[in-house]
């Protein structure tokens, strides 16, 4: 079967398509993974931050029931 230069070109153009269609699906996907990646590094980072506060607050607390008991 023959297939007429109309038709060869309308199928090179839906495989263009399809396969635009193809990375634009995989790099959708790429990139909300790496969003939710950035989301979970940002709630890491505002734990530890929290996390250290209340370690330092700890320490000063420690030090000042240090002080207190030393001298009186």
């Amino acid at each position: 079967m023959r297939l007429s230069v109309k038709a060869k070109l309308i199928g090179g153009f839906l495989i263009v398509v399809a396969l635009l269609l193809a990375v634009f699906g995989i790099s959708y996907n790429g990139l909300n993974t790496l969003g939710k990646g950035a989301d979970n590094i940002s709630m890491s980072a505002s734990l530890d931050d929290a996390a250290m506060k209340m370690e330092i607050a700890l320490l000063q607390g420690m030090d000042v029931e240090s002080r207190v008991l030393i001298t009186g």
